[in-house]
Protein backbone atom coordinates (compact mmCIF):
# COMPACT_ATOMS: atom_id res chain seq x y z
CA UNK A 1 0.00 0.00 0.00
CA UNK A 2 3.05 2.53 0.86
CA UNK A 3 4.30 2.34 -2.50
CA UNK A 4 0.99 2.05 -4.60
CA UNK A 5 0.72 5.58 -2.26
CA UNK A 6 4.10 6.88 -3.16
CA UNK A 7 3.46 6.05 -6.60
CA UNK A 8 -0.20 8.32 -6.90
CA UNK A 9 2.14 10.59 -5.01
CA UNK A 10 4.33 10.82 -7.17
CA UNK A 11 2.20 11.15 -10.51
CA UNK A 12 0.04 13.60 -8.74
CA UNK A 13 3.65 16.15 -8.60
CA UNK A 14 4.43 15.24 -11.61
CA UNK A 15 0.73 15.99 -13.52
CA UNK A 16 0.69 19.22 -10.67
CA UNK A 17 4.23 20.72 -12.18
CA UNK A 18 2.66 19.95 -15.60
CA UNK A 19 -0.09 21.79 -15.35
CA UNK A 20 1.67 24.86 -13.77
CA UNK A 21 3.85 25.35 -16.83
CA UNK A 22 1.28 24.93 -18.86
CA UNK A 23 -0.16 27.60 -17.12
CA UNK A 24 2.94 29.86 -17.47
CA UNK A 25 3.18 29.05 -21.03
CA UNK A 26 -0.28 30.10 -21.60
CA UNK A 27 0.20 33.16 -19.66
CA UNK A 28 3.41 33.86 -22.01
CA UNK A 29 1.95 33.28 -25.10
CA UNK A 30 -0.79 35.96 -24.30
CA UNK A 31 1.82 38.39 -23.15
CA UNK A 32 3.52 37.80 -26.60
CA UNK A 33 0.18 38.04 -28.41
CA UNK A 34 -0.44 41.45 -26.33
CA UNK A 35 2.72 42.97 -27.48
CA UNK A 36 1.70 41.86 -31.17
CA UNK A 37 2.95 38.88 -31.70
CA UNK A 38 6.60 36.86 -31.85
CA UNK A 39 6.71 37.66 -35.10
CA UNK A 40 6.39 40.87 -35.47
CA UNK A 41 8.52 41.47 -32.15
CA UNK A 42 11.03 39.73 -33.66
CA UNK A 43 10.51 41.57 -36.93
CA UNK A 44 11.76 44.97 -35.60
CA UNK A 45 15.84 44.91 -35.96
CA UNK A 46 16.38 48.40 -34.59
CA UNK A 47 14.97 51.51 -32.53
CA UNK A 48 15.62 55.07 -32.24
CA UNK A 49 13.57 56.89 -29.28
CA UNK A 50 13.84 61.01 -28.42
CA UNK A 51 11.98 62.10 -24.59
CA UNK A 52 12.39 63.47 -21.92
CA UNK A 53 14.34 62.71 -18.62
CA UNK A 54 12.98 64.34 -15.22
CA UNK A 55 15.13 62.85 -11.88
CA UNK A 56 13.97 63.44 -8.64
CA UNK A 57 10.31 64.62 -9.01
CA UNK A 58 11.87 67.42 -11.48
CA UNK A 59 14.66 68.61 -9.61
CA UNK A 60 16.46 67.97 -12.63
CA UNK A 61 15.27 67.26 -16.13
CA UNK A 62 16.80 67.02 -19.51
CA UNK A 63 16.36 65.05 -23.00
CA UNK A 64 17.56 61.92 -24.14
CA UNK A 65 18.09 60.16 -27.71
CA UNK A 66 18.31 56.23 -27.24
CA UNK A 67 19.03 54.18 -29.95
CA UNK A 68 18.98 50.41 -29.68
CA UNK A 69 19.99 47.20 -32.47
CA UNK A 70 19.76 43.47 -32.35
CA UNK A 71 20.89 41.26 -31.32
CA UNK A 72 21.58 43.83 -27.75
CA UNK A 73 23.34 46.47 -28.83
CA UNK A 74 22.11 50.19 -27.25
CA UNK A 75 23.19 53.27 -26.75
CA UNK A 76 21.61 56.30 -24.61
CA UNK A 77 23.04 59.93 -25.22
CA UNK A 78 21.28 62.17 -22.19
CA UNK A 79 21.81 66.02 -21.84
CA UNK A 80 20.55 67.08 -18.33
CA UNK A 81 21.44 71.20 -17.68
CA UNK A 82 24.07 71.19 -19.68
CA UNK A 83 26.02 67.93 -19.00
CA UNK A 84 26.55 65.59 -21.94
CA UNK A 85 25.82 61.72 -20.69
CA UNK A 86 26.37 58.47 -22.54
CA UNK A 87 26.21 55.11 -22.44
CA UNK A 88 26.31 52.46 -24.13
CA UNK A 89 26.58 48.52 -24.92
CA UNK A 90 28.29 47.19 -27.81
CA UNK A 91 27.73 43.72 -28.15
CA UNK A 92 30.57 43.15 -26.22
CA UNK A 93 31.67 46.07 -23.51
CA UNK A 94 29.97 48.95 -22.14
CA UNK A 95 31.43 52.46 -22.02
CA UNK A 96 30.51 55.48 -20.68
CA UNK A 97 31.11 59.17 -21.10
CA UNK A 98 30.88 61.14 -17.63
CA UNK A 99 31.24 64.66 -17.11
CA UNK A 100 33.92 65.84 -14.44
CA UNK A 101 31.23 67.34 -12.69
CA UNK A 102 29.29 64.31 -12.04
CA UNK A 103 33.05 62.39 -10.65
CA UNK A 104 34.17 61.05 -14.46
CA UNK A 105 36.89 62.22 -17.12
CA UNK A 106 34.86 63.68 -19.20
CA UNK A 107 36.28 60.86 -22.12
CA UNK A 108 34.97 57.80 -23.60
CA UNK A 109 35.92 55.17 -21.51
CA UNK A 110 34.59 51.25 -20.33
CA UNK A 111 33.27 50.11 -17.04
CA UNK A 112 32.07 47.07 -16.04
CA UNK A 113 29.67 47.35 -12.17
CA UNK A 114 26.06 47.26 -11.10
CA UNK A 115 24.85 49.67 -13.73
CA UNK A 116 26.87 47.97 -16.46
CA UNK A 117 25.11 44.59 -15.61
CA UNK A 118 21.80 46.54 -15.88
CA UNK A 119 22.56 48.27 -19.01
CA UNK A 120 23.25 44.67 -20.99
CA UNK A 121 20.21 43.65 -19.23
CA UNK A 122 18.06 46.43 -21.18
CA UNK A 123 19.99 45.88 -24.38
CA UNK A 124 18.30 42.79 -24.84
CA UNK A 125 15.51 44.18 -27.60
CA UNK A 126 12.82 41.68 -27.18
CA UNK A 127 12.82 41.58 -22.86
CA UNK A 128 12.97 38.93 -20.36
CA UNK A 129 10.05 36.43 -21.34
CA UNK A 130 10.75 35.83 -25.32
CA UNK A 131 12.79 33.08 -25.89
CA UNK A 132 14.37 33.03 -22.10
CA UNK A 133 15.48 29.25 -22.28
CA UNK A 134 17.82 29.99 -25.07
CA UNK A 135 18.91 32.84 -23.14
CA UNK A 136 19.73 31.02 -19.94
CA UNK A 137 17.10 32.23 -17.82
CA UNK A 138 14.53 30.98 -15.41
CA UNK A 139 10.77 31.63 -15.51
CA UNK A 140 9.08 30.87 -12.68
CA UNK A 141 5.07 31.75 -12.49
CA UNK A 142 4.90 33.00 -8.51
CA UNK A 143 0.82 33.16 -8.50
CA UNK A 144 -1.93 36.20 -8.73
CA UNK A 145 -2.45 38.94 -6.65
CA UNK A 146 -3.46 42.45 -6.12
CA UNK A 147 -1.36 45.82 -7.63
CA UNK A 148 -2.91 48.60 -6.20
CA UNK A 149 -6.29 47.32 -7.27
CA UNK A 150 -5.16 45.57 -10.69
CA UNK A 151 -5.31 41.96 -10.60
CA UNK A 152 -1.37 40.68 -11.74
CA UNK A 153 0.45 37.82 -12.55
CA UNK A 154 3.63 37.77 -10.83
CA UNK A 155 6.67 35.95 -12.50
CA UNK A 156 9.88 35.94 -11.12
CA UNK A 157 12.89 35.43 -13.69
CA UNK A 158 16.11 34.12 -12.72
CA UNK A 159 18.83 35.86 -15.38
CA UNK A 160 21.78 33.79 -16.31
CA UNK A 161 24.12 36.46 -14.90
CA UNK A 162 21.81 35.35 -11.34
CA UNK A 163 20.30 38.70 -11.14
CA UNK A 164 16.38 38.38 -10.62
CA UNK A 165 13.90 39.98 -11.54
CA UNK A 166 10.25 39.80 -10.86
CA UNK A 167 7.79 40.90 -14.00
CA UNK A 168 4.09 41.83 -13.30
CA UNK A 169 1.67 41.36 -15.95
CA UNK A 170 -1.69 43.10 -15.58
CA UNK A 171 -4.35 39.60 -15.31
CA UNK A 172 -6.64 41.23 -18.45
CA UNK A 173 -4.63 41.98 -20.61
CA UNK A 174 -1.27 40.39 -20.18
CA UNK A 175 0.30 43.22 -20.65
CA UNK A 176 4.17 44.02 -18.76
CA UNK A 177 2.78 46.90 -16.05
CA UNK A 178 6.12 46.61 -13.90
CA UNK A 179 9.74 45.50 -12.64
CA UNK A 180 10.85 44.76 -9.64
CA UNK A 181 14.55 44.07 -8.61
CA UNK A 182 17.02 44.53 -6.31
CA UNK A 183 19.79 46.60 -7.82
CA UNK A 184 22.65 48.52 -7.06
CA UNK A 185 21.49 52.61 -7.35
CA UNK A 186 24.10 55.69 -7.09
CA UNK A 187 23.35 57.17 -4.09
CA UNK A 188 21.13 54.05 -2.49
CA UNK A 189 23.17 51.34 -2.64
CA UNK A 190 21.64 47.93 -3.15
CA UNK A 191 17.69 48.74 -2.82
CA UNK A 192 14.71 47.23 -4.66
CA UNK A 193 14.04 49.47 -7.63
CA UNK A 194 10.48 49.35 -9.20
CA UNK A 195 10.23 50.09 -13.02
CA UNK A 196 6.70 51.24 -13.72
CA UNK A 197 5.57 51.01 -17.62
CA UNK A 198 3.24 53.01 -18.95
CA UNK A 199 1.32 54.95 -22.12
CA UNK A 200 1.67 51.42 -24.44
CA UNK A 201 1.52 52.63 -28.43
CA UNK A 202 2.12 50.46 -31.55
CA UNK A 203 5.72 51.08 -32.94
CA UNK A 204 6.28 48.59 -35.82
CA UNK A 205 3.22 46.74 -35.36
CA UNK A 206 4.35 46.17 -31.34
CA UNK A 207 3.05 47.82 -28.31
CA UNK A 208 5.84 49.67 -26.55
CA UNK A 209 5.37 51.35 -23.05
CA UNK A 210 6.37 55.09 -23.94
CA UNK A 211 6.89 56.23 -19.88
CA UNK A 212 9.03 54.47 -17.77
CA UNK A 213 9.61 55.97 -14.25
CA UNK A 214 11.93 53.86 -11.84
CA UNK A 215 10.87 54.20 -8.02
CA UNK A 216 12.49 53.49 -4.95
CA UNK A 217 10.21 52.70 -1.52
CA UNK A 218 7.45 54.59 -3.86
CA UNK A 219 9.42 57.44 -4.83
CA UNK A 220 9.84 58.13 -8.36
CA UNK A 221 13.56 58.53 -8.92
CA UNK A 222 13.74 59.04 -12.33
CA UNK A 223 11.25 59.04 -15.20
CA UNK A 224 11.21 58.84 -19.17
CA UNK A 225 8.56 60.23 -21.19
CA UNK A 226 9.33 58.83 -24.94
CA UNK A 227 8.48 61.74 -27.54
CA UNK A 228 9.05 60.08 -31.17
CA UNK A 229 10.00 55.95 -30.95
CA UNK A 230 10.51 55.13 -34.85
CA UNK A 231 11.24 51.02 -35.72
CA UNK A 232 13.83 49.59 -38.64
CA UNK A 233 15.81 52.26 -38.87
CA UNK A 234 19.36 51.71 -40.50
CA UNK A 235 22.21 52.14 -38.05
CA UNK A 236 25.56 51.26 -38.17
CA UNK A 237 27.13 48.90 -35.64
CA UNK A 238 29.77 51.61 -35.26
CA UNK A 239 27.12 53.75 -33.79
CA UNK A 240 27.56 51.75 -31.14
CA UNK A 241 31.67 51.55 -30.74
CA UNK A 242 33.49 53.35 -28.08
CA UNK A 243 35.58 54.92 -31.34
CA UNK A 244 32.41 55.63 -33.74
Amino acid sequence: MKRISYVLLTAFLVLTATASAQTLDEILAKNFEARGGLDKIKAVQSLKATGTLSIQGGMMQGEFTMWQKRPNKLLMEVNVQGMEIVQAYDGEKTWRVLPTALGGSGTAEEFSDAQAEQLIEQADMDGLLVDYKEKGHQVELVGKEDMEGTEVYRLKVTMASGLVTHVFLDAENFIELKYTATRELPGFGNAEVDTVLGDYKEVGGVMVPHSIANKVTGQTISELIFNTLESNLDIEDSKFSMNH
